[in-house]
């Protein structure tokens, strides 16, 4: 009898158990839009998928994935940095388009989170929408630097450009082109092939008002017409879709305000060629013996107009080293006055192109520099008195190795 009573209590603690962890689990309901085109007699249609949210990450891409690992291989979708970056995983989950992977799984388990691709887009397989025409729209508007001239010195070059004038982009650079925001447009259901959307509009302002670009002319003029632009009645789905929170539909009553005239793009408050300009005076200077003039913080410009050595050009991109390269040929200078760089040349054995890196400065501009750097360590001892009155004799290359102030 005892050993009955044993039993039963036994299988009443595992049967309550079991009760306990069936209402403890977390079971949500996933209706996912399906169509295989090689079933092309087959009409699309959406497939139920039950995913226990206690053995799942929080995202809708985290549920598709593991959908896909665990229930169903064929299951299609894209997918790639998972981190809201890339825009590939763009979908229509429960009537709004955004990105799966930034998308929170809804934790309502009675109602089920339905998905399917983005809206009045050819399909390709499932979850997968057709982007062909998209990306082609996007090409058409040229989305690089343009500049009138485009000869061979200008090539690999860092253009500079204001604070200020850097601030304009903010709010149009994001852009991941997700499409999210055109496929949930109204005039572009209609008229896709003419109107180039919201996303496409967005990334064609951005690059009118880049200060460093001179073909804002070129670019209003390719949307002159009836459709590109004017097709937009700003109904802002646009605005409220976008999962990065940019605005597509005020750049493009922005664009309108160009095309019509009532704004103009504002002169650069920077030169933005000064940084290449720079760079050759530099070069100019340092490979030449000439002299440099650096009268306030902001211009270093060579006395002599001897064109430098087109294989310096690509060493010298980056406004980090010309910073750098500033400071170090300030420093040769000693006093508020020109100051001769040295006559002595770096050894032909001794001199070899330096590598391509824009981040090393020690590696890159010491090496371009060569021994003028040496030199200015050992001139920086010398009196101002001695520099302005020409009385101090010019460091040695061979004086210059043998100090400690260079390590290499």
């Amino acid at each position: 009898m005892q050993v009955s009573k044993l039993a039963i209590g036994t299988f009443g603690q595992a049967r309550c158990f079991a009760t306990s962890s069936a209402a403890s689990a977390r079971v949500k309901t996933f209706s996912i839009y399906r169509w295989n085109p090689d079933e092309p007699n087959k009409k699309p249609y959406t497939q139920n998928f039950s995913v226990d949210l206690d053995d799942c990450a929080p995202m809708v891409l985290d549920a598709l994935i593991k959908i896909k690992n665990e229930m169903d291989p064929t299951l299609t979708f894209r997918r790639s940095c998972r981190e809201g970056v890339c825009g590939s995983c763009a979908m229509n989950i429960n009537g709004v388009n955004t990105l799966a992977c930034i998308c929170h799984i809804d934790k309502t388990l009675s109602k089920p989170m339905k998905i399917y691709p983005l809206p009045h887009m050819y399909i390709v397989k499932d979850l997968v929408p057709d982007l062909s025409n998209f990306y082609e729209q996007y090409r058409s508007i040229e989305p690089w630097l343009q500049r009138k001239d485009e000869s061979k010195k200008g090539k690999g070059a860092q253009y500079l450009q204001d604070v200020t004038d850097r601030a304009k982009l903010d709010g149009l650079y994001e852009c991941v082109l997700c499409a999210c925001c055109s496929t949930s447009c109204p005039a572009y259901w209609w008229n896709g092939d003419k109107y180039l959307g919201p996303a496409v509009l967005m990334q064609a302002y951005r690059w009118m008002i880049d200060s460093r670009d001179e073909a804002t002319d070129k670019r209003l003029s390719k949307l002159r017409d009836s459709y590109s632009v004017y097709r937009c009645h700003t109904i802002m789905n646009c605005t409220k879709t976008c999962p990065k929170g940019l605005n597509p539909g005020r750049a493009i009553a922005q664009i309108k305000t160009l095309l019509c005239g009532m704004a103009k793009k504002e002169t650069p408050k920077m030169d933005p060629e000064g940084l290449l300009k720079a760079q050759r005076h530099i070069v100019n200077a340092i490979l030449h013996n000439n002299k440099i003039s650096t009268s306030n913080d902001r211009t270093c410009e060579c006395t002599a107009d001897l064109p430098p050595p087109a294989a310096c050009e690509p060493w010298m991109t980056g406004l980090y080293q010309y910073e750098r390269m500033y400071r170090v040929t300030k420093s040769l200078r000693i006093v508020g006055k020109q100051t001769s760089l040295g006559a002595c040349k770096p050894p032909v054995d001794r001199w070899s192109p330096p590598p391509v890196d824009t981040r090393n400065f020690r590696g890159v501009t010491n090496k371009l520099l060569g021994y003028r750097f040496l030199l200015g360590a050992e001139s920086r001892n010398r009196t101002g008195t001695e520099i302005e009155n020409g009385t101090a004799a010019e460091p040695s290359v061979e004086s210059a190795l043998e100090s400690r102030a260079y390590t290499g």
